[in-house]
């Protein structure tokens, strides 16, 4: 890097500036990936529910990979030890030797990752356990797109707030007179604009 500097004063100025940038660029790089973390876990309540979520599904990945992350989040507190620890669970390299190509490859991963999380998560019914999530599949065709598919699951704790909505909004289409195949066509290209935007 070459400075453009006036005198020794402006020289010691710049200098500090782009040590205290550098400084700062781990720690927000961290703070990033928390957040990264936490979405795409759909986490944002106490760090100890967190880790009563992946005590729940401790060892039943069936992948190694997968187990060593979650066996990580058992332990998880939020602070720098425990993020950088989980992260390099990631890609296998520890955080502070991460250049550019490697954040890339770390957030890819990490959503990988937390994805498989929130499908173990949802078929703990399967092993004679309550599921703290519940997972949703479907299917529909689109002329535009011929058939799109969509899988996706939320946490149990919404459930009841989600079945009012849902109740209302059927309930506001059969005022309108809307038989089951219309109501159903609703719901269709609703589906096709969410599939659409994302």
């Amino acid at each position: 890097i070459i400075l453009k500097v006036k005198n020794d004063d402006d020289l010691v100025n710049k200098i500090s500036k782009l040590t205290e940038e550098l400084q700062d660029a781990y720690p927000k790089m961290l703070e990033k990936f928390a957040g990264v973390l936490h979405s795409s876990l759909d986490h944002n309540g106490s760090f100890e529910i967190l880790r009563k979520r992946a005590l729940s599904i401790k060892g039943t990945s069936g992948d190694f990979g997968i187990d060593g992350f979650i066996a990580h989040l058992t332990e998880y507190k939020g602070n720098k030890t425990d993020l950088e620890s989980l992260l390099s669970t990631v890609i296998s390299k520890k955080p502070g030797d991460w250049v550019d190509r490697d954040q890339e490859a770390a957030i890819n991963q990490l959503a990988e990752v937390c994805s498989t999380f929130r499908k173990v998560e949802a078929k703990l019914t399967l092993r004679g356990k309550a599921a703290s999530r519940k997972a949703f599949s479907f299917i529909y065709s689109d002329p535009r797109d011929s058939s799109i598919s969509k899988e996706f699951d939320i946490a149990t704790d919404r459930v009841p707030e989600l079945k009012k909505l849902s109740a209302g909004i059927l309930s506001d289409l059969k005022k309108q007179g809307l038989n089951e195949d219309e109501i159903l066509a609703v719901f269709a290209e609703a589906c096709t604009e969410v599939g659409i935007k994302e």
